[in-house]
């Protein structure tokens, strides 16, 4: 609100406050009540308090013109509360320098009644000192006498430090302006040559203040990219007789850039810029150091462009609300998503966004938050999965999460939107496919159970009849009922025999395969001895590593704490690892088994190793599966049906062990099959290793 305009506003209330009383106005002792009070004078009190110009009321009928009301710019100004101003003297912010022949005369003219305007030295509560520009009027009652002073009060700086009168010697000025951070300066136009400066010009830029009266000096210390620029802005001031504000860069005597903002008041508007005989037209201005509030803008401007930028970018959609439900900003992924121009949907309900048959109970739980009340926020703080609306009007789900914020008196709602429409695509594709998975899955372990089920049939029907052919295949080589007649005959039965108990061994691999995978198997666990079990398999294999001209040897350790295991099952995956190391293992050729408590779990690891033929490495991922073969199926000299590793695997696994098989091809294979300890001491396995 402009100065003046409140002026002649204010008092003309306060004109028709006295014209409406038949007395003389109200007593000394009730003077500060009337600012409260609910009358026109009382109504004042609102609208200087909206001002941004300081405002203080004095009362011309006490002594000394007591301040009777102060506003909060006034405080704002000057650092005195209401409290410490009012019941003061009017002139009390010149402290002891109540002798400023602008005071005596402003005083003068305001006490005649008639309006005055004036610029005098002050002091801050802080002690600091600034040029106080007032204007102020008199409030007279019917008789004409005085009763209210009402004053206007602002800092020069900001005026472009205009005085009330235009003495500006250096003496005068240097009294005004002490302690004041600003450069007074007066010069001529249209060369700029300045013919004063105030004191604190030295300490801004560090040059002497005979230096800033050389010919071209303000100009030459100007930054070259905004020289031209300053230049004519003052010129152009200076010409038209016009107040001019304008800022620029300036180089200090240490070389710094300082940025300076330019304020310009001229003595005689009407024949501003022109020369009365050589006298040159007069200019006079402020000069103000600005570098730090224009860091704080580059900074505020960088984070407000670094904000812009993280918000234009998110992937989710984000915007502001206001307090009235109203949206205050749009992302560009909040257009995307909701299909809302920006220019469009500011400013409009949030409901726009929401179901309609959900907008009532969105608006009373956004209130709720609005309000802060802690169970709605707990609830609404956190990720929730809604709906939301689009501008074409369908709906889709979107994942929301809410924060607020105070910003000056204002309190605004952040909601954060994620775009759930894909997610609950690939939802129901992967409910869909588990549910595909889950058929798959009971066809597959239906069939599984089949086949189990197949060859547990077929082997038990197919061991009756065989073992009956071994029976009589044995009897007829025999001949315990009389010559054959022929030695041919005799050999036949030989072969049938043989064939038949190869077969029967094959069934019972098949039997034994589809009963471990079946889990029917049935385990007595007991504490076994290692070196004992070692020693039978090798007694039970001796015939087939004999022939094939092979050596073996073990090393079991006497302190190694007995396996606990079934006994059947053990003896049985002896058989078969050392069977196999025998199988390919070439005329001449070693077997070792050895064992040792494994490094990290309580167990024992037994290991059958040979120095045969190797397995080639293609092979060995799947070696140990159910008729993988260590060589070609269809190799004579490779003999078996690839049951036995799948069954020494399946039993250790069955006993809560394992079966690892590595292999060099051309030089080594070795299987280790580790089972548990039945006790597992750090004694046991000292000895052990």
């Amino acid at each position: 609100m402009d100065g003046s305009k409140a002026v002649q506003g204010a008092l003309g209330g306060i004109f028709r406050l006295f014209r409406a009383s038949p007395d003389s106005g109200p007593g000394p002792q009730s003077i500060a009540n009337e600012m409260q009070a609910p009358t026109p004078l009382g109504e004042l009190k609102s609208v200087f308090e909206k001002l941004n110009q300081s405002v203080a009321v004095a009362d011309y009928r006490q002594p000394g013109l007591p301040l009777i009301y102060v506003n909060r710019a006034f405080t704002d100004l000057t650092g005195f509360s209401a409290d410490e101003a009012i019941g003061r003297p009017c002139g009390f912010l010149m402290g002891d320098d109540r002798e400023q022949p602008e005071w005596i005369d402003f005083k003068t003219n305001v006490q005649q009644g008639q309006p005055a305007s004036a610029a005098f030295l002050c002091y801050r509560k802080d002690g600091t000192a600034f040029l106080n520009s007032v204007q102020a009027s008199a409030v007279i009652d019917t008789d004409g006498k005085p009763l209210y002073l009402v004053a206007f009060l602002q800092d020069a700086t900001r005026l472009g430090a205009r005085a009330s009168k235009p003495d500006w010697s250096e003496d005068r000025v240097s009294r005004i302006v002490a302690g004041a951070n600003v450069i007074l300066y007066e010069a001529t136009v249209p060369d700029l040559t300045f013919t004063f400066v105030s004191p604190f010009a030295e300490s801004v830029l560090g040059y002497k203040l005979a230096d800033w009266f050389e010919p071209g000096f303000w100009a030459s210390r100007i930054h070259l990219e905004d020289r031209d620029q300053a230049v004519e802005e003052h010129r152009r001031a200076a010409t038209d007789g016009m107040e001019h504000e304008f800022e620029y860069r300036m180089l200090s005597r240490s070389g710094a850039v300082l940025w300076m903002r330019h304020l310009t008041t001229v003595e005689d508007r009407a024949g501003a810029g022109t020369v009365d005989g050589d006298k040159p037209g007069q200019v006079r201005g402020v000069i103000v150091d600005v570098t730090e509030q224009k860091i704080l803008e580059d900074r505020f401007r960088q984070r407000e462009h670094w904000k812009s930028m993280v918000l234009e970018n998110a992937p989710d959609a984000i915007l502001t609300v206001g307090s009235e439900l109203r949206i205050q900003s749009f992302n560009a992924a909040a257009e995307k998503v909701f299909g809302w121009p920006r220019d469009e949907i500011v400013g409009q309900s949030i409901n726009l966004l929401v179901p309609e048959e959900h907008r009532n109970a969105h608006t009373a739980m956004a209130m709720a938050y609005m309000n802060k009340d802690q169970q709605v926020a707990r609830t609404m703080g956190d990720w929730r999965l809604l709906q939301g609306r689009r501008r074409d009007g369908s709906l889709f789900p979107i994942m929301v999460r809410l924060g607020h914020s105070d910003i000056g008196s204002q309190y605004l709602v952040t909601a954060i939107v994620r775009d759930m429409t894909d997610v609950d695509r690939r939802n129901r594709e992967l409910s869909d496919l588990s549910q595909q998975l889950a058929v798959q899955l009971e066809l597959a372990e239906n069939a599984n159970k089949a086949k189990s089920q197949f060859l547990s049939t077929m082997s038990h029907e197919l061991r009756t009849p065989l073992n009956a052919i071994i029976g009589f295949a044995e009897l007829l080589e025999s001949e315990a009922f009389g010559p054959l007649g022929a030695e041919r005959y005799r050999h036949y039965a030989g072969d049938i025999r043989t064939s038949g108990q190869h077969l029967l061994s094959i069934i019972n691999e098949i039997l034994d395969l589809s009963r471990i995978e079946a889990g029917r198997i049935d385990l007595q666990i007991e504490d076994i001895n290692l070196s004992e079990a070692v020693g039978n398999a090798i007694d039970a294999t001796r015939p087939v590593i004999r022939k094939a001209d092979l050596t073996v040897t073990s090393d079991i350790p006497e302190a190694l704490p007995p396996l606990r295991a079934d006994q059947r099952s053990i003896h049985q995956i002896l058989l078969n690892l050392l069977s196999n190391a025998a199988k390919f293992t070439p005329p001449g050729g070693r077997i070792a088994i050895t064992a040792c408590m494994a490094d990290v779990t309580p167990d024992i690891e037994i290991a059958v190793e040979d120095n045969g033929r190797g397995i080639p490495a293609h092979i060995l991922p799947t070696l140990g599966t159910p008729f993988q073969k260590a060589g070609s199926a269809h190799d004579a000299s490779n003999p078996g049906t690839g049951l036995g590793l799948a069954i020494s695997r399946g039993l250790a696994e069955q006993m809560g062990g394992s079966l690892r098989i590595e292999s060099a091809e051309g030089e080594w294979t070795r299987i280790t099959v580790t089972l548990p300890a039945a006790q597992s001491t750090e004694k046991a396995r000292s000895a052990a290793e």
